[in-house]
């Protein structure tokens, strides 16, 4: 049986300190003598307090089933020294030395030979005698029918993973985060966000690997220790909350992925609790299995075709849409959103394509739908399929990079035209689209994508890209953009465009109609650019403005209301009127002589 055995398991086993000691013994060589027999590694580590310690490590097809070292680490979790043996064994399983299993050296003894080598280990080892005494108990003195019915059975259920390790993981997790906890910092735990996905990424390698009561155990487990926690950790942390967000759709997976006894289900029930708050994939699944109620629960009771639908069940429209005999309107997605992604996610995963579409299909996940006809090779049918469903921006996007992805170009530009004239956001779908359609000279496509990112996005480096790629359709275009532009709220970009085009008059009007109370940023960029050009409206809107700030008598106001000053004065320069600058700056100084602060302004001047 190879050995399960992942970075992830190995640091959701251990305490922080004692996997960041662990990595420093595995990286100094300070475990020696490694060897496998089978399912079991063994070695001894160098040691703090005596010369070696021995290290033994059993797995099972669920991971690792028991560890044992002869240290005094009893702190929850795998010690030091095991993390050590564990990453030798990841990172260099060659170099442990194979021993010959334990049958294979006891297949060449005979009975006699048998009975003297335990006689001895017996009266050596008392661990020895005491578990060849459990052994006898439990299976020599069976009577002969037990024996009979034993071989007569199936292979054995495989035990179950030991929880255990995760519990007192989760456990430390909690207790030293509450510890240190400041309701003050909103910032999130890093350590325990980092300690919290690696448990839910060895609930999700459990998946993956096709071991689902296992991912359950976890699961169930570390919930369980998690509502506990309330009983001694004063604060709620907000990063429990969305590590059991993270965990509906993994628990849905198991729960789908495998038959539960009633005892199973009422545990899970019991972790998950009975208020009917969170988990809405998980419950449905429980609740419901791969038969969802359809969505004509929730609509209009009235409804002949709904009714038909609810009486029939989903797996009759599935399997009629497999057969080919489903009526158009039993397409149209009954099963219940909550659970829908974890059955297509198992279906997925068991590698049940025509079920997977079937599925997907009928609950109206058109996305999820088409990106699996791409994964089977059918770019052309999702292509075609989503420009009748999609809705959305973001999901051609997506769609269209998995197009992409796998070279089918021509459907990429296709499906991902159509997205631009779909809800927004438009912006991300026309940034990825635009040199795409540019290197395949398509210029009016590559128009279009830039047009829908100025559209949310607006800038003038963009409207002049968009100016060179329109060519004869530039008036018409510009047009376009900046009625776009009126209508948005992106008014210093506006101002931006109306001065490069070098329209005073348009760029003036816009700066009166947003100036504020003091004035605004969208003022300051037309005074400055029209300066030359209307130097006399700059006069008087500086004027106001600096006369606004003046008025607030706040002497953090005065350093702007002197940058405004600046302007009238360059603008009096500019029209040829300095002596009408120098009479209005000492009036300035006189009508406020009794405020220091404002005249110390009015000196740099």
């Amino acid at each position: 049986m190879p050995i399960q055995l992942t970075e992830a398991m190995i640091r959701t086993g251990a305490l922080k300190e004692s996997l960041a000691r662990g990595r420093e013994y595995y990286r100094e060589g300070a475990v020696y003598d490694t060897a496998i027999s089978e399912d079991i590694l063994t070695a001894k580590c160098r040691g703090a307090y005596a010369p070696h310690y021995k290290l033994r490590v059993e797995f099972d097809d669920a991971g690792v089933s028991n560890a044992s070292c002869t240290c005094a680490y009893e702190y929850g979790g795998y010690c030091k020294h095991i993390v050590a043996l564990l990453l030798a064994y990841l990172n260099a399983p060659a170099s442990f030395e194979t021993q010959t299993a334990p049958q294979d050296l006891l297949r060449e003894l005979d009975r006699d030979q048998m009975v003297e080598l335990l006689t001895a280990l017996m009266r050596k080892h008392e661990d020895v005698r005491n578990a060849v005494e459990r052994w006898v108990a439990g299976t020599v003195r069976k009577s002969a029918a037990a024996k009979s019915a034993d071989r007569a059975k199936d292979t054995p259920q495989r035990r179950t993973v030991d929880d255990t390790p995760y519990r007192k993981r989760i456990r430390a997790l909690i207790r030293e985060a509450g510890e240190y906890y400041n309701p003050y910092d909103e910032g999130e735990n890093e350590e325990l966000v980092q300690g919290l996905d690696e448990i839910r990424q060895v609930i999700v390698d459990f998946l993956d690997a096709d071991q689902p009561r296992d991912a359950l155990a976890i699961a169930t487990a570390v919930l369980d220790e998690i509502r506990k926690s309330q009983d001694y950790v004063e604060y709620e942390l907000n990063e429990l909350e969305d590590f059991t967000d993270q965990l509906d759709m993994p628990i849905a997976e198991a729960v789908l992925s495998t038959e539960l006894s009633s005892a199973e289900k009422k545990n899970l029930q019991k972790a998950i609790g009975d208020d009917d708050y969170g988990y809405p994939a998980a419950r449905d699944a429980l609740e419901y299995g791969w038969t969802a109620t359809s969505r004509a629960d929730e609509e209009d009771d009235n409804d002949d075709e709904d009714d038909e639908v609810a009486e029939a069940g989903d797996d009759e429209v599935i399997e009629e849409y497999i057969a080919g005999t489903a009526n158009d309107w039993r397409l149209r997605g009954y099963l219940r959103a909550d659970v829908v992604d974890a059955q297509l996610n198992v279906l997925n995963r068991r590698g049940d394509h025509e079920r997977y579409l079937a599925t997907a299909l009928a609950a109206g996940r058109h996305l999820r739908y088409t990106q699996k006809l791409v994964e089977l090779g059918r770019g052309p049918e999702a292509a075609q399929y989503a420009a009748q469903h999609f809705k959305r921006a973001g999901e051609a996007l997506t769609l269209a990079q998995q197009l992409h992805a796998v070279g089918q170009v021509d459907e990429v530009l296709a499906i991902a035209g159509y997205g631009l004239r779909l809800a927004q956001p438009r912006a991300e779908l026309g940034r990825w689209l635009a040199p795409i359609a540019k290197s395949r000279k398509d210029n009016d496509l590559a128009l279009r994508a830039w047009m829908a990112v100025f559209d949310e996005d607006p800038s003038l480096s963009l409207y002049q890209k968009i100016k060179a790629l329109a060519g004869k359709k530039w008036d018409k275009t510009r047009t376009n953009l900046h009625e776009q532009l009126a209508h948005s709220w992106q008014h210093q970009v506006h101002a931006e465009i109306l001065l490069y085009e070098q329209d005073w008059d348009a760029a003036i009007a816009l700066a009166n109609k947003t100036r504020g109370g003091f004035s605004s940023q969208v003022v300051e960029i037309v005074a400055d650019g029209v300066m030359q050009h209307r130097p006399d409206w700059v006069v008087e809107i500086a004027k106001q403005s600096a006369q606004a700030l003046i008025d607030t008598v706040s002497s953090s106001h005065y350093p702007e209301a002197a940058e405004w000053l600046a302007r009238v004065k360059k603008a009096y320069r500019i029209l040829g009127q300095g002596s009408t600058w120098d009479a209005y700056l000492a009036r300035l100084r006189e009508d406020y002589r009794r405020r220091p602060s404002l005249q110390r302004a009015l000196k740099a001047l």
